[in-house]
């Protein structure tokens, strides 16, 4: 059965901070500009571990379905379309996808292979299972999003508040044997020194109250929960 009908991940306080910075997505001078810089990461590392699996020459990850779960306004999910990939951006934030649908439309290539929801990943994860059971009453093959090859979650599970609910969507949205990708800052003083005092209070690089360290996660208890 599916818990998430009675629980969100969403903070309400968060997504309301996010809805007001959702113009600021695409200026690498902004309030996200760490996030352009952290591309340079992110992007091969997601594509190096999902070729190592599957690899079409020209587009090296073709024929891949990847959600990207709190997707913003974007700045993840469209270079992973680039390489090939069918993606699917959700984000709760409703002014975000409007700025990440806006930028996407930009580039006619991506318009075959992109989507946005503003949704979360429990009601994308609820709409499936309900489409599930309405083609099964009716007879038909299964419904909805067929399962993804990739789930993605970028700098997104510390700004939750149900890690376990989270958890559990996003492995019932994956293909058995997907990747599940997450990328937060990790759980230490040090985090909370650069992040909290440096970034928010002394360099103003993100606006005060980004980010709450009781939110933060170590790997270890990531994996934990992800395990369980």
């Amino acid at each position: 059965g599916s818990q998430s009908a009675s629980q969100t991940t969403v903070d309400p306080e968060e997504v309301r901070r996010f809805q007001a910075l959702a113009g600021r997505w695409w200026d690498e001078q902004g309030e996200f500009g760490a996030l352009h810089a952290m591309n340079d990461l992110r992007v091969p590392f997601i594509r190096d571990n999902l070729m190592s699996v599957h690899s079409e020459p020209g587009r090296p990850l073709g024929g891949l379905r990847i959600l990207d779960v709190g997707c913003g306004g974007g700045l993840l999910t469209e270079p992973l379309a680039r390489l090939g990939a069918d993606v699917l951006g959700v984000d709760p934030a409703e002014n975000s996808i409007g700025t990440a649908r806006l930028h996407s439309s930009r580039d006619p290539e991506l318009r075959q292979r992109l989507r946005y929801r503003p949704c979360t990943v429990e009601e994308l994860l609820g709409s499936e299972e309900q489409e599930e059971k309405e083609k099964n009453e009716e007879g038909g093959g299964g419904g909805g999003e067929d399962p993804f090859d990739a789930v993605v979650a970028s700098e997104v599970v510390e700004h939750l508040a149900d890690l376990e609910t989270f958890a559990f969507c996003c492995g019932h949205l994956l293909k058995p044997g997907g990747s599940l990708f997450i990328t937060t800052i990790n759980k230490t003083r040090l985090s909370y020194a650069l992040g909290i005092v440096a970034a928010e209070q002394l360099l103003r690089l993100v606006p005060r109250g980004t980010h709450d360290w009781d939110k933060f996660i170590s790997p270890t208890e990531l994996q934990r929960l992800l395990e369980s």
